[in-house]
C-alpha cells in the first residue's frame, strides 16, 4: 500500500498541544518527506514547535498560512474552538481531507463536516484512545500512538467515507489500531471507558481529600493509578463532559446501579456477593490488553 502521505505532501496540525505536538514528531518519523505545518495560536508555543531541529517545515499564528495546499488538516484543539478553526480556513480545501483528535463525536461530526464541506473539503473526525494527563507541547511525545486503538467516525456522506479511507491509512501509518463507529455508538462507548473513569477518579480524590491530607498522607500504588486521570485539565474535561452530557449521565446511572449491589452486598455482610463482585471484574480487567500509551 502506497504512504498515504507522499513526498512534498502538505499536512498541517492545528494546535500542538500534548495530542498535537505528538502527532508532528509521529509524522515526521513516519513521513520524512511530507511538508509539515504547525499552528500555534501563542507565539510562544509556536517558537518551542520551532526549537526542535527538523520537526516542522513551517510554525505559524496563522491559520490560513499553516493550511495552505495541505493535504491532511488535523484539528488538536479543543472542540468549542474547531468551528472557528475552519472558519478562519481559505475558501478552497478541493483535495483536502480534515479530522479532528477530540473524544466527543456527535456535536463535532454535526458542526464541522458541513463547514469542511462547503469549502470543498472531506471530513471525518478521529479518536486516537490516547493522551496524558499532562498538557502542552513539552509532554508531547513521539511513541503515543503505537498501538494505540484509534476509532474514526465517518457519516454517511460518500466524502466523509472517502475520507476514512484515507485516514485509516495515516493512523496505521502512525502505529494505530484503526477501528470505525458511528459518532453516536462512539460517544456512548467512550462514555462508558474513559469519560465516566474520570469522573470516578475525580470523585475518588474528592472524597478521600474530604478529611484533609490526614487521608492523602497514606496514599500508594493503587490509589495513585486509580486517579491518575483526574489530574487532567478542569476546563478541558468539564467541556468533554458537558459535550457528551445524555451518554455520561447514562454511564452514570448504570454505576449507581452496580454501585448499589456492592453496598447491598456489604450491608449484609455476604462473602459469596462481594467475592462474586469482584471476581466478575477481575475476569473482565485481566483479558483486557491495553498499551501503555495512555
Amino acid at each position: 500500500m502506497p504512504d498515504c502521505l507522499q513526498a512534498g505532501d502538505r499536512v498541517a496540525v492545528l494546535a500542538p498541544g500534548v495530542v498535537g505536538g505528538s502527532l508532528l514528531y509521529a509524522i515526521r518519523r513516519r513521513f520524512p518527506q511530507a511538508h509539515v505545518s504547525a499552528y500555534a495560536r501563542r507565539p510562544e508555543v509556536r517558537d518551542q514547535v520551532d526549537r526542535v531541529p527538523g520537526l516542522v517545515d513551517r510554525a505559524t499564528c496563522e491559520i490560513s498560512e499553516a493550511v495552505k495546499d495541505a493535504r491532511l488538516i488535523i484539528l488538536a484543539m479543543p472542540t468549542r474552538h474547531m468551528a472557528a478553526a475552519v472558519a478562519a480556513m481559505p475558501g478552497d480545501l478541493s483535495g483536502a481531507v480534515v479530522t479532528d483528535v477530540g473524544s466527543v463525536k456527535g456535536p463535532v461530526v454535526a458542526e464541522i463536516e458541513p463547514l469542511v464541506a462547503d469549502r470543498g473539503g472531506k471530513f471525518c473526525g478521529s479518536h486516537p484512545m490516547a493522551g496524558s494527563e499532562q498538557t502542552g507541547f513539552a509532554a508531547a511525545r513521539e511513541s503515543m500512538f503505537d498501538g494505540a486503538s484509534v476509532i474514526l467516525t465517518p457519516s454517511e456522506d460518500g466524502g466523509a467515507l472517502d475520507a476514512a479511507e484515507y485516514l485509516e491509512q495515516f493512523w496505521a501509518a502512525l502505529g494505530g489500531r484503526v477501528s470505525r463507529l458511528s459518532p453516536p455508538e462512539h460517544d456512548r462507548v467512550i462514555a462508558q471507558v474513559s469519560h465516566l473513569p474520570h469522573v470516578v477518579a475525580a470523585a475518588v480524590v474528592r472524597v478521600a481529600s474530604q478529611s484533609g491530607a490526614e487521608s492523602l498522607a497514606y496514599c500508594g500504588g493503587g490509589f495513585r493509578d486509580t486517579t491518575r486521570v483526574a489530574a487532567g485539565p478542569s476546563a478541558m474535561w468539564a467541556d468533554i463532559l458537558l459535550d457528551n452530557q445524555d451518554a455520561v449521565l447514562a454511564a452514570l446511572a448504570d454505576l449507581k446501579a452496580d454501585l448499589d449491589k456492592w453496598q447491598s452486598a456489604l450491608e449484609v455482610g455476604s462473602q459469596a456477593s462481594v467475592e462474586a463482585l469482584l471476581a466478575s471484574a477481575e475476569e473482565v480487567r485481566q483479558s483486557l490488553r491495553i498499551p501503555d500509551t495512555i
